[in-house]
């Protein structure tokens, strides 16, 4: 869809006039923050990550604005391009959201994701690894694939538990099929739609997140902590009563 000066405007608007009042805008005051400092979001250098920065990366996505003060800061996921996926973003921690917008320390993750489901959860449909990790919430990573059969064992489990104490931890499956040999993104697709998988799902371009916690058969899982600290990994198929008893001691070690 292309964006216009008018859309673009009315989009500033609301989304100033929906922002939260400047005491609850403003970055921890340990956090350095002053006037003229280029921190990550704070595109107007105004020590503050607010509607406003939100409102000035969707202008330059629009191709309005001349360069703000701190341009540089709205690539806030560090994809290498300001865009309306960065807006998301602001908008994202204004609201309470993400914990952080800075460059987060986690094993593989700069490594893009491609989601199938959960978009809104993780920010944009396409992010990072290190995006998930931004809610400050420990992490199952579960890799699968389309034509994995103890995957389609296994799914359905992890998306009950999700369903009953989403708030505590998130869940991400990552689709690998086409590094085992397992089926295709067209499969992996029809299988999240058979079992009703609505927790964040992704595909990726490349086999590294295997190798990068060593996942050596299919399925597997590794469960991190908020910090990213690799608690557990796993290979096969995973009981109902072994993904509680892990997903309980994940939570316990983010707390």
């Amino acid at each position: 869809m292309k964006i216009t000066p008018f859309f673009a405007l009315t989009v500033i608007l609301l989304a100033t006039a929906f922002s939260p009042s400047p005491t609850a805008a403003h970055l921890r005051p340990d956090s350095g923050a002053v006037a003229g400092t280029s921190l990550g979001g704070d595109i107007d250098c105004s020590g503050t990550v607010n509607a406003i920065d939100a409102a000035l990366v969707l202008q330059v996505t629009a191709g309005l604005p001349s360069s703000p003060s701190c341009m540089d800061s709205g690539d806030v996921n560090l994809d290498g391009d300001i865009d309306a996926v960065d807006a998301a973003l602001i908008l994202q921690f204004v609201a309470g959201l993400l914990l952080t917008l800075g460059p987060i320390d986690i094993v593989g993750g700069d490594e893009p994701l491609f989601v199938y489901t959960g978009a809104n959860v993780l920010g944009g449909s396409e992010v990072t690894l290190a995006d998930a990790f931004r809610l400050g919430k420990p992490v199952v990573l579960s890799f699968w694939a389309g034509l994995c059969p103890p995957c389609r064992q296994e799914m359905p489990q992890f998306q009950a538990l999700y369903d009953e104490r989403q708030d505590e931890f998130l869940m991400l499956g990552i689709d690998v099929g086409r590094f085992t040999g397992l089926g295709s993104q067209d499969d992996a697709g029809d299988l999240l739609d058979e079992l009703g998988i609505t927790y964040p799902t992704a595909y990726v371009d490349s086999s590294r997140l295997l190798r990068e916690y060593n996942i050596f058969g299919m399925p597997g899982a590794a469960f991190v902590a908020a910090d990213g600290e690799i608690i557990s990994t796993s290979t096969g198929h995973l009981s109902g009563d072994d993904i509680i008893d892990r997903v309980l001691k994940l939570i316990e070690a983010s707390n």
